[in-house]
């Protein structure tokens, strides 16, 4: 499939994904909100198919790591019936992008992931307002909104 249809929601035949975005400035707890995510879901039942996190671990830790020492990670999930893929990478346009081409291959039924606030130059945000036009906001969230408000909204049909 060509990137471009990959990127505006067009030519695999499957409802496109809906995306969930943890939206913030930097250093302000984005990751940190997706990590308490993971383990929410995890928490309501969750199977964890694939996980990295960029500090090279290759399962989800036991026990979440603590605030501050938090790597960004990738995690593919199956939970209630849902494919559920997260993201906490949300610095670079470049990143994000790649990130998202990937996730959109695998075809989830949501996204959850991160981006840097609109309004900035390079920002991430505007791949969501440019290139991924086809993909239907579930929820946009500030970083300070609690893991379990955006777990319940992957269960909006």
């Amino acid at each position: 499939m060509k990137a471009e249809n990959m990127q505006n929601g067009k030519g695999n035949g499957k409802p496109q994904p809906k995306l969930v975005v943890v939206r913030s400035n930097g250093n302000k707890g984005k990751t940190t909100t997706i990590w308490m995510v993971l383990y929410e879901l995890i928490s309501r039942g969750a199977t964890v198919n694939n996980f990295k996190d960029y500090s090279g671990r290759k399962a989800v830790p036991a026990i979440m790591p603590p605030v501050g020492s938090l790597p960004d990670y990738e995690a593919e999930m199956d939970w209630k019936g849902k494919h559920i893929i997260l993201f906490s990478y949300g610095d670079t346009p470049g990143i994000v992008q790649t990130l998202m081409n990937a996730a959109l291959a695998k075809n989830p039924d949501y996204i959850v992931c991160a981006s840097r606030s609109q309004y900035r130059t390079n920002s991430t945000w505007e791949l969501f307002e440019t290139i991924y036009t086809n993909i239907r906001f579930e929820r946009v969230c500030l970083w300070s909104e609690h893991s379990a408000n955006i777990a319940d909204a992957l269960l909006v049909k």
